[in-house]
């Protein structure tokens, strides 16, 4: 015979807590919340790639023209602080007064036509204690050349002549006669002086010959200033206003010889020739 079921006893003590579970699933996203404050500006980020080029915009209004306004300048006046220069060898005239454009180059005495056009040149030279003959050099050729005799005092030769030059034409003063550099000069004063400027900018005029070829025209032919083809020299006796017109070429007389005999004997001076 079975036996009964006793009844129900006390719910006994709470046991000890059991070890964790493994996580359960994860449940149904919930509804979206209000909206944050707007956040501070980050730093700027690294450039894109360049764009495609865009299209060509609409022509600009006309410029207005100014090329009447535009002159161009060249002039320069030089001194000298030194005497007796070298000869034959551009002199150089080393104390600069006025530079316009920069052509004139004190290191080497020169003047370095950079405008195409007919410019003026002179020379005012003191001279003391020897003759002097200087002359004006255009690229190898002289253009001037002037004498003056030593009497004793200190004397002054000038010269000046209009000349057409083109681009990289150069023009310098040189003593042309063996020891006849009697240029004198005070340090503390601006006494020999070399001068010139720019008169007018032209481009030489082109021809054609008979045979088809262009020629180059010289401005100053065309204007009334023919330049003297070293027919000359001009020679000054006392003082360079006085010249006397010969005919000198390297074929038909010596030079030195030349000026020996129109000069020396002039002044009734003995010949001193250089060795």
């Amino acid at each position: 015979m079975r036996a009964q079921s006793g009844l129900r006893g006390k719910t006994g003590p709470l046991g000890l807590a059991g070890e964790k579970g493994d996580q359960g699933e994860t449940g149904k996203k919930g509804p979206m919340g209000p909206e944050g404050e707007k956040g501070e500006v980050g730093p700027p980020g690294p450039p894109g790639p360049k764009g495609d080029r865009g299209e060509q915009g609409d022509p600009g209004l006309p410029g207005v023209c100014r090329c009447g306004s535009i002159v161009l300048k060249s002039a320069f006046s030089v001194g000298i602080t030194t005497s007796y220069p070298e000869e034959r060898l551009p002199i150089i005239f080393n104390k600069v007064l006025f530079n316009e454009g920069e052509h004139y180059n004190p290191a080497t005495g020169k003047f370095i036509c950079a405008f195409p056009g007919i410019y003026y040149f002179s020379y005012d030279i003191t001279l003391a204690n020897k003759h002097l003959a200087i002359g004006l050099v255009h690229n190898g050729q002289y253009r001037i050349k002037t004498f003056d005799a030593n009497t004793g005092n200190h004397d002054v030769a000038s010269g000046s002549t209009v000349i057409y030059l083109q681009p990289e034409d150069e023009v310098w003063l040189e003593i042309f006669f063996t020891d006849q550099n009697g240029l004198f000069s005070d340090p503390g004063w601006a006494d020999s002086l070399f001068s010139g400027f720019l008169l007018k900018k032209q481009q030489p005029a082109n021809r054609k010959s008979l045979s088809g070829e262009e020629q180059n025209t010289d401005p100053l032919e065309t204007m009334g200033f023919a330049e003297e083809q070293n027919t000359g020299p001009l020679k000054t006796i006392g003082s360079a206003e006085e010249t006397e017109e010969g005919e000198v070429t390297e074929d038909s007389h010596d030079p030195e010889e030349y000026y020996e005999k129109q000069c020396f004997s002039h002044f009734h001076l003995p010949l001193e020739r250089a060795a």
